[in-house]
C-alpha cells in the first residue's frame, strides 16, 4: 500500500519535543528535569484497524501516531530520554520511523502517559 503524502494543510497541532532527565534535589530524592529540544506542526492520529488493536491487546492503551517534516533532533528522539508534549498532556515515545522520502517525513507512535 502507497503512503499517504504529507501535506503542509494536514500539519494542524503544536507538538514540543521534550528531553526528560533526572537530578538530585539536595535531599537525596529524583527531581525530573524537562529540557526543551524543539517545537514542530505535525499531523496527529489515532491508530486505527489492527494497529489499534495490537497496541490494545498489549498494554490496553490508546496510541497516537505523530506524521511531521523530519528536523534537527526530531528524526533522533530517542524513546528512553524525550517525551512529546500534545495539547498539554505528556505522550512517551514507543517508536520513531524515518526520514522518508523527499519530504523527509518522520512518523512518531506514542502513548498517554499514565
Amino acid at each position: 500500500m502507497a503512503r499517504k503524502r504529507l501535506r503542509s494543510a494536514d500539519l494542524t497541532e503544536l507538538v514540543e519535543l521534550v528531553e526528560v532527565g533526572w537530578e538530585s534535589d539536595g535531599l537525596g530524592g529524583q527531581v525530573e528535569r524537562r529540557r526543551h529540544v524543539i517545537y514542530v506542526m505535525a499531523s496527529v492520529e489515532g491508530l486505527a484497524g489492527r494497529e489499534y488493536w495490537e497496541a490494545f491487546a498489549v498494554a490496553q492503551e490508546s496510541p497516537v501516531k505523530v506524521r511531521a517534516r523530519a528536523c534537527d533532533g526530531l528524526a533522533e528522539a530517542c524513546p528512553r530520554r524525550y517525551r512529546l508534549v500534545i495539547r498539554g498532556a505528556d505522550y512517551d515515545i514507543t517508536s520513531v520511523e524515518g526520514p522518508w522520502g523527499r519530504s523527509g517525513e518522520v512518523v512518531i507512535r506514542a502513548k498517554a502517559r499514565a
